[in-house]
């Protein structure tokens, strides 16, 4: 069905929304404050027409724009948010959020040439970012381009070699990969796959573990399906 039971509300949204209205001109902006102050109430049916109503208007700032798109997606219409969100990104191409946002959306609708179209984008403008690095390894993940994944988050990790997401990710993308090329040998009754990939897999998680927290609990848990896997090979 294309409309929800009962809209939705981010949670993130209205601060997200604030960054990017900051310093911006106050004139002409009325119904959009109106817009902006109904989804904040969560009344995301007074909010859209509102919203539309402002960013119709000749000059509409982009944080009209972008709380546009947050009200149709209150309302599962996800590509009428990509279209306010693609504006966003055409009036304030410095503003990290939208590209975040644009390619997680299109994701969620397996538009995923879009998604990493607006991600390479961003890492051109932010090569030091391991978000955007991270970020393009899971749509490539969801892709099934595990190769592609693996270089991402490979990218992610020079960035900032101990950032636990990005060794959390890295292993397990090198794990998948490993786990979708093993092979049953019959004539041998065993498993048998790239022990390359197993190695940097366990080697990344052992990085990831010895951070602690929580990212270094799932490492820990990893470590022992790795163990596990490697005895059912052997």
């Amino acid at each position: 069905p294309e409309e929800p039971a009962e809209p939705a509300v981010r949670s993130d949204a209205v601060a997200r929304i604030g960054e990017l209205a900051a310093g911006a001109d106050a004139s002409g902006r009325d119904t959009g404050k109106e817009g902006l102050e109904a989804y904040q109430r969560g009344d995301i049916e007074a909010a859209l027409p509102l919203l539309q109503q402002a960013a119709a208007q000749p000059g509409a700032p982009a944080w009209v724009h972008y709380a546009l798109g947050f009200s149709y997606i209150g309302v599962n219409k996800p590509r009428d948010a990509i279209a306010s969100w693609e504006r966003v990104l055409e009036a304030a191409p410095e503003f990290v959020p939208v590209y975040f946002d644009l390619a997680t959306t299109y994701a969620q609708l397996k538009d995923f040439n879009g998604s990493m179209s607006v991600l390479r984008n961003a890492a051109r403008r932010w090569p030091g970012d391991q978000e955007v690095h991270n970020a393009m390894g899971v749509v490539l993940t969801r892709r099934g381009d595990l190769d592609g994944a693996v270089d991402a988050f490979e990218r992610a990790v020079q960035v900032t070699p101990r950032d636990p997401v990005s060794l959390l990710n890295v292993a397990r993308a090198y794990e998948l990969r490993y786990m979708r090329d093993r092979r049953w040998l019959a004539a041998q009754k065993r498993w048998v796959g790239h022990d390359e990939d197993r190695a940097q897999a366990k080697a990344y998680y052992e990085r990831c573990a010895a951070l602690g927290g929580p990212y270094g609990e799932q490492a820990k848990e990893a470590l022992a399906r790795l163990a596990w896997s490697e005895k059912s090979d052997t």
